[in-house]
């Protein structure tokens, strides 16, 4: 996904972000209690400004969740999430406002070694069966 481009927005208002938009392909959706969601919390900046993460629980009025069926992950219980006028406490807010971009690319970093990691033990016993 280009992360860059998220459109689900949360408009500060009192106390609260309003959260509008949806998430697709979430990886266990359907029984999350949380949802560590990239919003746009600053519409007047594009691509990677004027984005926030927020911590939004699962139980939360506005919340609605979808099953995707998808192929060979079918306990992934993956899901299209809609967030419709959702209000979120500002208590929620990950680390600093406008900073999400560069969090989540921070993370990124983590998984992609950890996928590297797999890759090569993966590719070593293939190589170690083959040769049996």
């Amino acid at each position: 996904s280009d992360v860059a481009q998220v459109r689900t927005t949360a408009v500060e208002d009192g106390d609260c972000y309003v959260v509008t938009g949806e998430k697709k392909f979430i990886t266990s959706g359907m029984t999350a209690h949380y949802f560590t969601t990239a919003v746009r919390t600053d519409p007047t900046k594009k691509g990677m400004d004027g984005i926030s993460l927020l911590l939004i629980p699962g139980d939360l009025p506005g919340i609605e969740r979808r099953k995707i069926e998808t192929q060979g992950w079918w306990a992934g219980n993956t899901a299209l999430i809609n967030f419709e006028g959702v209000r979120v406490p500002k208590k929620y807010l990950i680390g600093k406002v406008g900073h999400g971009f560069r969090y989540i690319m921070q993370n990124f970093n983590h998984e992609r070694w950890s996928a590297v990691v797999q890759c090569a033990a993966g590719c070593h016993l293939m190589i170690r069966e083959s040769i049996k």
